[in-house]
């Protein structure tokens, strides 16, 4: 088929203006580079018309990425022509030395920012979030920060940075190792943000929340995930896992939807289950939410098999599932025999998770068989099962599986389900 492109411009031409800016919005990636012939600046080189209608819609130039290869010119030129329009601003740090100057320029601009994608140094998010009024319009805020290059002593508090918490739809916080907020900063950051729909927090393990009796209401949160970071002699055999469970119990999210917790702690926290009175207090706050998530990944959580089991049936409503425990064989797996049996549908018997579609699993591979792996699946897949049947299988192991176990995935690969095993060898 030949069509004649002076046909196609004379349709958009006789579209509204409307239309024709909403295709010139969507035409674009957010964070546009500020190089020549990129975003907006490539639309204004097809015509006199089109760069007329681009100069003029200040919105296709309110996003943009400041990186170290800036062009100041043409960041001039967005902040003239984006006028008033909220901004969204990605700031890509990869020459530290040169990032004071390069950073600095759109401070004037902050109080109509309304997202921050920043990886800067640490030093800079101080001076950055050091005066609130600035930031007005801010609702969505990704912060990385890592070491300045500079040699002066420089000590980083997450509580001097004057982010106006309580307008935040959106916080993604993933500071640099060493000023990794503790789950009682976490605490004392998320009580401010009244208005959160989605989160992710990189923290260092603590052992007791001074904050753990009182609440923690999010009533808009969906997504959150959380990454807790430890060191080995900081986490006693006493103490490990209570910090974290009272912190889940004093958690209130009741529209979550999306709950992803991921246990980087090293040392004995990865060797012993956690006691039962502290899986009985995180399993608690988990049930303030069971009637929202249907998205779970847990990563590393040291429970035991009859653990992971009580958490799961606390979550009836689950679509998709991710859980993943060390493939070395040398710290707790919960991937066993019993938790697949238990997972097994029967037909006029209670299911677990009923409405599971996607199943993601990594594990050592030590304690099941894959005969019972086999089982789970092909109860799931079966055509006599009620209601949802298994889409997405995924499992990752250092077991060997049989020729069978290979034969049998590749018939579900053509009956429909996506299917992806990963045997791990280490050396």
């Amino acid at each position: 088929m030949i069509t004649n492109i002076n046909t196609l411009g004379s349709l958009f031409d006789s579209l509204a203006v409307e239309l024709q800016t909403e295709i010139f919005s969507h035409s674009l990636v957010p964070f546009t580079s500020l190089a020549a012939g990129e975003g907006p600046l490539k639309l204004c080189h097809v015509c006199r018309a089109w760069r007329a209608l681009a100069v003029d819609t200040p919105e296709l130039w309110s996003s943009f990425t400041i990186s170290d290869n800036i062009n100041t010119d043409a960041l001039q030129f967005y902040l003239r022509h984006s006028r008033s329009h909220p901004l969204s601003i990605r700031v890509v740090d990869a020459d530290k030395n040169r990032f004071a100057d390069l950073a600095l320029i759109p401070r004037a601009h902050l109080h109509r920012s309304r997202c921050l994608d920043l990886s800067i140094p640490s030093q800079y998010a101080l001076g950055l979030f050091s005066t609130p009024s600035n930031l007005t319009a801010l609702q969505h805020l990704h912060l990385t920060t890592h070491k300045s290059s500079s040699r002066l002593p420089f000590l980083f508090d997450i509580h001097a940075l004057q982010i106006p918490w309580g307008q935040l739809a959106s916080l993604h916080l993933s500071l640099d190792h060493g000023e990794l907020p503790t789950l009682d900063d976490c605490y004392a950051i998320l009580s401010r943000c009244v208005s959160l729909e989605s989160c992710s927090l990189k923290a260092t393990y603590s052992s007791l929340s001074r904050h753990a009796a009182s609440p923690l209401p999010l009533p808009l949160l969906r997504t959150f995930r959380l990454r807790l970071l430890g060191e080995p002699e900081l986490v006693g055999s006493e103490m490990h896992g209570i910090g974290l469970a009272k912190f889940m119990s004093a958690f209130s999210a009741t529209q979550l939807q999306s709950l992803r917790i991921e246990w980087l702690v090293d040392g004995i926290s990865t060797k012993m289950p956690w006691p039962k009175n502290y899986v009985g207090i995180f399993l608690g706050g988990l049930r303030s939410l069971s009637s929202r998530v249907t998205r779970l990944h847990l990563a590393y959580l040291p429970l035991l098999d009859v653990d992971l089991l009580e958490l799961l049936r606390e979550l009836p409503h689950i679509t998709r599932l991710t859980v993943k425990f060390s493939l070395s064989g040398h710290s707790i797996d919960a991937i066993t025999n019993n938790l697949l049996n238990a997972l097994v549908v029967v037909p006029h018997h209670h299911t677990v998770l009923p409405l599971l579609e996607s199943i993601s699993v990594q594990c050592s591979g030590d304690w099941y068989c894959n005969t019972t792996m086999l089982g789970l699946i092909r109860s799931r897949r079966s055509p006599s099962v009620e209601g949802v049947i298994l889409k997405s299988f995924h499992l990752t192991t250092m077991k060997a599986v049989s020729a069978g176990f290979s034969e049998q995935a590749m018939g579900w690969v053509d009956e429909g389900l996506k299917t992806r095993i990963d045997i791990i060898s280490l050396p």
